[in-house]
């Protein structure tokens, strides 16, 4: 068996072992080493669906160098992803759906018309992101001084170390970093739910808090959104009413007993501001899709009234449009006088978004940058460079 899988990993190039773990590699090598499960079956067509998520920019080319490698072996690809840029790239021909049928057909072209037409297919009319542009920051809503993390075991790099940054009322904060750059234990750090209490000052509206379990984070006013909503963010079982008002309990209810019809009213209220696709509040969370679940649990967030918002991965798996119905969301709450801070692993997501950008290598912060005065280059340069920039 061990042979078999050396051979395979010779083929196909990848850096590791076969008796690695695959805990210890990169999120990179783990969906190479998935695609070739799939290879070593003599699979002669192979679908991928949204084979990107959660890569960086270097680990996705290195994902489409291998792809590219596969097609050129004569194995037919079909490729499932809703970045854009990514489906203009690779593929030869694009079919978009729309509703449960074909939109469009389309051959390889120009990036950029490609995209505008995959866009007006996808949603039936042109969509434009563009860039947050101008804000008034109010008072310092939350701060982190020196925090630092642990290492998983004693051999292992620290997860966090001596980080420093601050949100305003009326800022987005973007948090960018790679896979395994301190991104996660940050976000963990300040939900409580960290394997090991971190060091350092943790304040919100300049008051040093503890914060030692998602509920102390809650009490203390902070709101999350996760970045694995099937894994950390939905009940399945659940419906759409009861996960809106999940965080409001005490509002429908009396004498610690549900009311239905309220759940179903206030559910309703935000079901229409999002203009979430459902035929009910009483669907089941479960059978939406991953972009009305995405609005659902943003949705619930906002009905809970947070002073602190945090956004991880807040797009990852929806359609443009759903991206840009967040990215507006986001936008009106700092001007609403909100602090927000969007932690991504999408360089482009955190210029559309981010007053000003702090960037993670190694659980250190290694540049801090305003949008408009920086480039995407720049900021990727930090996050990956073997030298730090300032």
């Amino acid at each position: 068996m061990l042979g078999d899988a050396k051979k395979l990993i010779d083929d196909f190039r990848i850096d590791c072992s076969p008796t690695d773990s695959m805990r210890s590699l990169s999120a990179a090598k783990q969906k190479l080493v998935i695609i070739t499960r799939a290879m070593a079956r003599g699979v002669r067509v192979l679908a991928l669906d949204e084979p990107t998520a959660a890569l960086t920019e270097t680990e996705t080319q290195v994902l489409f160098d291998y792809v590219l490698e596969l097609k050129n072996r004569g194995i037919s690809i079909i490729y499932i992803s809703h970045r854009l840029d990514e489906i203009a790239s690779i593929a030869d021909r694009i079919t978009v759906l729309r509703d449960g049928r074909v939109a469009d057909h389309l051959d390889r072209g120009d990036p950029a018309a490609v995209t505008q037409r995959v866009v007006r297919a996808m949603v039936g009319r042109s969509v434009q992101l563009e860039s947050r542009t101008g804000y008034e920051r109010g008072k310092e809503m939350l701060s982190v001084q020196d925090l630092s993390l642990a290492p998983l075991n004693r051999l292992g790099p620290a997860q966090l170390s001596t980080v420093t940054l601050a949100v305003h009322a009326g800022e987005i904060l973007g948090v960018f970093g790679s896979v395994g750059s301190g991104t996660d234990a940050l976000v963990g750090s300040l939900l409580g739910t960290s394997n090991v209490h971190p060091t350092g000052t943790i304040s919100v509206d300049e008051k040093t808090v503890s914060i030692g379990a998602p509920s102390e984070a809650i009490r203390a006013g902070i709101g999350y959104v996760p970045a694995d909503r099937g894994k950390d963010a939905i009940f399945p079982v659940l419906t759409v009413a009861q996960h809106i008002t999940l965080l409001r309990l005490s509002d429908v209810s009396a004498g610690g007993v549900l009311k239905p019809s309220g759940e179903s009213t206030l559910a309703k209220s935000y079901v229409d501001r999002f203009r979430i696709k459902i035929g009910s509040t009483d669907d089941l969370i479960g059978q939406l899709s991953g972009g009305n679940q995405q609005k659902v649990v943003i949705a619930r967030l906002l009905a809970s009234d947070p002073d602190i918002f945090i956004f991880h991965d807040p797009t990852q798996g929806v359609d443009i449009a759903t991206k840009k119905e967040v990215y507006d969301v986001i936008d009106e709450l700092a001007k609403e006088g909100k602090a927000v801070l969007v932690v991504s692993s999408d360089l482009e997501e955190i210029f559309l978004t981010a007053d000003r950008i702090v960037v993670l290598r190694a659980g250190a912060v290694v540049g801090t940058y305003k949008t408009s005065e920086t480039t995407e280059e720049e900021v990727l340069a930090a996050a990956t460079a073997d030298t730090l920039s300032s």
